[in-house]
């Protein structure tokens, strides 16, 4: 189920861009899947194409959304009536080389009427691992001047996206 966080997404992509920012990539939403080829979980794209999602070597900030619930506006979201209007819990994954990033991203989400930030995990290693789902260890290759920020956010009036 894909949702449409265009808006915001477009302001934070701003914002990175006023910060010079130059090389941004932008997964936009993903979810978990089981990667038979590799025999692990891994993040997937809801877009078309559809592509698995890592760690862009030359990138200076990567940004993906993890949807985690879906409330209905009002209580109604069944039956006759419905709004077709939700309040969304999310995560947004960052990946950066810049520590400025997380206040740049930080001030765009609590600036926005619809959004509500109820938390941020700061702990690369664990975002890295849980959120990004990419393993690190001696045997891997990964970046130290990589960090990662996994902000949580209610979003109101979220719409679905369909696509045909």
């Amino acid at each position: 189920m894909k949702l449409n966080l265009s808006e915001v997404s477009e302001r934070l992509l701003a914002a990175l861009a006023n910060a010079c920012q130059s090389d941004v990539v932008y997964h936009g939403q993903a979810q978990a899947v089981y990667h038979q080829g590799d025999g692990r979980n891994r993040l997937m794209t809801l877009s078309d194409p559809i592509k698995m999602v890592g760690i862009e070597g030359k990138a200076q900030t990567q940004l993906a959304w993890l949807a985690e619930t879906l409330v209905g506006v009002e209580g109604r979201s069944y039956g006759t009536g419905g709004t077709n209007l939700f309040t969304a819990t999310v995560s947004l994954l960052v990946l950066s080389r810049q520590s400025d990033t997380l206040g740049v991203l930080l001030q765009v989400l609590s600036g926005s009427y619809d959004v509500q930030v109820t938390g941020v995990d700061m702990n690369t290693l664990r975002v890295i691992r849980e959120g990004w789902l990419v393993d690190v260890g001696k045997d891997k290759n990964y970046d130290p001047a990589l960090l990662a920020w996994n902000i949580r956010c209610r979003i109101n009036n979220v719409q679905l996206v369909k696509d045909c």
